[in-house]
Order: structure tokens, then C-alpha cells, then sequence
């Protein structure tokens, strides 16, 4: 059974293995441990202000209060408490979590962020090869405009849509072509593995 004592103003409350480790421990002559203090009785731990601690059984719909000091029963208690209804913006926040941490959430976190970051390593290498002076400015332009709205839905983790809009982009030579044949390799590659 849990005790309770006021310490300072307040209300610390202890199991009984805390009792048992925090109080006067005692070997005796045998060696063996005894908590002399905590086996003491019931009117020798009231003495130094520790007290059983009651805890009622709850209904659906109640929480416990604030721990006091029953002096009637000579106990602590824990006042019970209704729990207020929820409000509708709790409901949809609760109904909104759960959707945001169960499986499925987990899968489309992961597309998302593969896709955020697979976007921007093929812009970036898009973007070094025009730096390098492997891409023209025309070429970059019209591979951002054959490509750009293609890969959009990876940012979003929609690796099947973006698969759809490059299969159905126009197929072009030289390197215009192997760009294409790369980006669209690796959205196939990670379409067939993830789904």
C-alpha cells in the first residue's frame, strides 16, 4: 500500500519498494536487510507524518483530483473529478492524430520524404550539368519545362503519379533524351520496390 506524508507543503507520496529503499534500513546479525522503519506499525509511521493513501476505483467519464488530507479518515485521498466533454475541435484533433500516426502515415511520410529528396538531387544534377556547361540554356529550359510539372508530385510522395507524368512526357535525343531515361529509371526503380 502507498503512504503519504506532507514534506515542506507538499504531498509526497511513496510505494511501498520507495519505502523500503528510502528509510532506515538495518542488517542484522545474520546479514539479512530489514526496513525497520517501514515494518514499524501503522501509529509509529503516523508518528512521523506518513498515512495510507486511498485511491478510488474510476467510472468512465471521471479523473482524480489533487491528493489531500482526509483528517476524518485520517488518510490521503484523491478527490474525483468529471472530465469535462470534449470539444469538437478536440475530437477532430484526436481523430487527425490518429490518422497522422498510424501505418499508413509512416508509409506516406517515407514517400514524401524520399520524394523531396530524390526531386531535388535530379534538379540539382540537372541544374550542375547547365552549370558545367553540359546543358545549354535552351536545353536546361526545355527540360524544365518537358520534366518540372512531371516531378512536382514527387514533393508530395506521389511516386506513381509522377511515373505516370514522365511515361508521358515526349521521349528526345542526345542529352535531353538521357535525362529523361535516367529520372524516369529511377521513379520506375523505387515505384517497382515500394509498392
Amino acid at each position: 500500500m502507498q503512504k503519504a506524508r506532507n514534506e515542506n507543503g507538499t504531498i509526497a507520496v511513496y510505494s511501498e519498494e520507495q519505502m523500503q529503499q528510502k528509510f532506515n534500513r538495518f542488517q542484522l546479525n545474520d546479514g539479512s536487510d530489514v526496513n525497520l522503519f517501514y515494518a514499524s506499525a501503522k501509529e509509529v509511521l503516523e508518528e512521523y507524518g506518513f498515512f495510507d493513501v486511498v485511491t478510488p476505483t474510476l467510472m468512465a467519464g471521471e479523473k482524480l483530483g489533487a491528493i489531500y488530507f482526509d483528517e476524518a479518515e485520517n488518510v490521503f485521498a484523491y478527490p474525483i473529478e468529471q472530465i469535462p466533454p470534449k470539444t469538437q475541435d478536440e475530437l477532430d484533433a484526436e481523430a487527425q492524430a490518429a490518422l497522422d500516426s498510424d501505418s499508413s502515415a509512416q508509409i506516406i511520410q517515407n514517400h514524401r520524404n524520399n520524394g523531396q529528396t530524390q526531386l531535388r538531387r535530379i534538379w540539382d544534377k540537372i541544374q550542375r550539368l547547365k552549370d558545367n556547361g553540359q546543358l545549354t540554356f535552351n536545353q536546361f529550359r526545355t527540360v524544365s519545362e518537358v520534366l518540372f510539372d512531371a516531378l512536382l508530385p514527387l514533393e508530395f510522395g506521389m511516386w506513381q503519379v509522377a511515373q505516370t507524368k514522365v511515361n508521358a512526357t515526349p521521349t528526345a535525343s542526345g542529352i535531353i533524351g538521357t535525362i529523361r531515361t535516367q529520372v524516369k529509371a529511377i521513379i520506375d526503380t523505387y515505384v517497382t520496390e515500394n509498392y
